[in-house]
């Protein structure tokens, strides 16, 4: 049998997302969630509506992975306790960027 990719050979993924049973249901809606490397602000309506980055957009959660989209954005991930690990792409583009908002303290 050939070497091949060890299995988990990337633990930074299994590090950087909660687990199945560790994920929110929702995000909170009480207080926004931010970078703390690029000021992107994420805050959730529990009607369904979101700011993210500036911009308004619609959200949804299922099983624990939220997804989000804005006229220039579309993102999801799983929900943790305190934290939001998304990726997002803008609209029409392949580019990808992986995200960590954590909720605000204020």
């Amino acid at each position: 049998m050939g070497k091949g990719r060890e299995r988990w050979s990337d633990k930074e993924i299994l590090r950087r997302s909660p687990l199945p049973d560790e994920r929110q249901s929702q995000p909170r809606c009480d207080r926004p969630y931010e970078t703390s490397e690029n000021g992107v602000r994420a805050e959730f309506a529990a009607e369904g509506t979101v700011t993210f980055d500036g911009q308004t957009g619609t959200w949804n959660a299922e099983k624990g992975i939220v997804r989000l989209t804005t006229p220039q954005w579309y993102c999801e991930g799983p929900i943790g306790v305190e934290e939001l690990y998304l990726t997002c792409s803008r609209q029409g583009s392949r580019h990808r960027a992986e995200l960590r908002l954590i909720i605000s303290a204020a």
